[in-house]
């Protein structure tokens, strides 16, 4: 599952790194701590319930924008923030005095699909190396099993290993 930082989830929502800070102190925002340097990460489920729970923290365009991106966003990375990340498309677009455009939308989906695809990728590759290594294990493992099964070759081997270290 996607995980945020605190100043990540600030750049999204267009504010203070601290107010993120105060929103996870006072439980708003449901968040754990990955080791002492490395701060608050948040999941996106819990950013998500953060969201959906406070809407005044969401721009008020991306309100609008809930309802039809809801089929677009489920799957690819949670309603919300992509309601978020349209919402602050179309604030950097108002102040260019231009409106989003359907360019736009289909442009971001398109950098999300490749970036999804990239991520599968990566994981597959991860996945095969895993696939290796476990077969390796397990090879090594059932010739522990021999070993110790069978009593003669036990033997042998522990003979060898004696002969080695008198030698």
């Amino acid at each position: 599952m996607k995980t945020y930082s605190v100043a990540e989830i600030a750049e999204l929502l267009d504010t203070n790194q601290e107010t993120v800070r105060r929103w996870i102190r006072n439980n708003k925002l449901k968040s754990v701590i990955t080791s002492n340097k490395g701060g608050h990460v948040v999941s996106q489920k819990d950013l998500d319930a953060f969201l959906e729970s406070a809407p005044k923290y969401v721009p008020k365009m991306a309100a609008g924008l809930a309802g039809k991106t809801s089929l677009i966003g489920v799957g690819i990375i949670g309603v919300s923030m992509m309601t978020v990340l349209l919402a602050k498309r179309v604030k950097q677009r108002q102040a260019e005095n231009n409106w989003i455009q359907q360019e736009d939308l289909v442009e971001y989906l398109q950098t999300q699909i490749a970036e999804a695809e990239n991520e599968i990728s990566q994981k597959r590759q991860m996945i095969e190396k895993l696939q290796s290594e476990l077969i390796d294990a397990s090879v090594k493992l059932d010739k522990y099993k021999e070993l110790l099964e069978n009593k003669t070759l036990l033997s042998e081997t522990l003979d060898a290993a004696n002969r080695a270290v008198k030698g």
